[in-house]
């Protein structure tokens, strides 16, 4: 999900500005180096001020501003995934809001100057990122389905909790077309149905 650029945000006491936000982590543009070791993402949101310790899963040099470093930093949040989803609906929600009134703005971009890859580029700190391990997604267990105004978006997480735009099922289920189409023709009170009963099964699952 695209995030207002106005939003206050730092990692680790660094001034960062957010790309990208969900509830599973993100992506971020930054100036400064900032600690590998436990980063924590604090965000600033109507006076309110969120804390979300997060790992580092891949980053890279895109260009310079002045002259100083511009890095482009994917994020995965390492906290309890149903907090971290309480802790963004005031920002996520009322985002998706917006959009399915209104058509979506492209946010403007930073002006980074285009640079060559050259070794001198490739600083520490990027190659300690690449020793981080590998991106957890692939053993988050259950699929989310969600519907924006843009269509489906599918994520990854970590737990069967249902969204209220969509649903969760496991990863490795393969109906998910029909669901999709099943919610789209559905009325409130049957999506709301169809979500108690995916949770149910789901929690039996994991149960079992």
């Amino acid at each position: 999900m695209l995030i207002d650029p106005e939003i206050d945000a730092t990692i680790s006491g660094v001034p960062v500005r957010i790309v990208e936000l969900s509830a599973v982590g993100g992506r971020i543009e930054h100036e400064g180096r900032f600690a590998l070791a436990s980063p924590e993402l604090q965000i600033v949101w109507q006076g309110e001020s969120m804390f979300l310790p997060a790992r580092i899963v891949r980053s890279e040099i895109v260009g310079r501003s002045g002259s100083k470093l511009m890095y482009r930093t994917g994020i995965r949040f390492t906290g309890d995934p149903l907090r971290v989803e309480r802790l963004l609906s005031a920002i996520l929600r009322p985002t998706e809001s917006r959009a399915a009134e209104d058509p979506p703005l492209r946010a403007p971009q930073p002006k980074i100057l285009p640079q060559p890859q050259p070794a001198q580029l490739d600083d520490t700190w990027t190659r300690q990122v690449k020793f981080l391990d590998s991106d957890p997604e692939d053993a988050l267990p259950y699929a989310q389905f969600r519907q924006t105004a843009d269509g489906w978006k599918k994520s990854y997480v970590a737990s069967p909790e249902q969204p209220q735009d969509g649903f969760t099922i496991p990863r490795d289920q393969r109906d998910f077309p029909e669901l999709q189409r099943t919610f789209e023709c559905a009325d409130p009170e049957t999506r709301r149905m169809m979500q108690i009963a995916l949770l149910a099964q789901l929690e039996a699952r994991q149960a079992g």
